[in-house]
């Protein structure tokens, strides 16, 4: 009898498992939405009275390909495209990047995208916020 009760718990858990796998398969198509973010030019060297800026941004980000948690296709910021690559995991939060920063989120219990933007480099440091509805 406990062969049967373990059998019936095993089920289970393989079964949580492969639902959470399968749900990612929703990422692909065409997502849209607003950016809101803050950039903030690191120009103290030229202009020492520089301040951060509130900006705003178009994304229409499109998965093209995906395999389980993997996936890739490409981002346009106000027009700019970018290839991006990504990986979501068991509990949904995914991670993607480009050549212009990090993006991590997941999937609201709305089906919207909730996605963080970080990017510093030499010349700039951005933060931004997205929610992205599918097409």
């Amino acid at each position: 009898m406990p062969y049967k009760s373990m059998f019936f718990a095993v089920l289970l858990v393989l079964t949580a498992c492969t639902s959470a796998w399968a749900f990612p398969n929703s990422l692909l198509g065409t997502w849209q939405g607003k950016e809101q973010a803050v950039h903030f030019a690191k120009t103290q060297k030229v202009n020492p009275d520089a301040v951060p800026e509130f900006v705003e941004a178009t994304l229409v980000l499109q998965i093209n390909k995906q395999d389980k948690g993997r996936f890739y296709g490409t981002l346009q910021r106000d027009g700019k495209q970018q290839t991006i690559i990504g990986l979501t995991d068991a509990d949904g939060n995914l991670t993607l990047v480009g050549n212009k920063g990090t993006y991590s989120g997941q999937v609201t219990p709305s089906g919207e995208l909730a996605l963080t933007f970080t990017l510093t480099d030499f010349t700039d440091t951005y933060l931004g916020s997205s929610t992205l509805k599918k097409n």
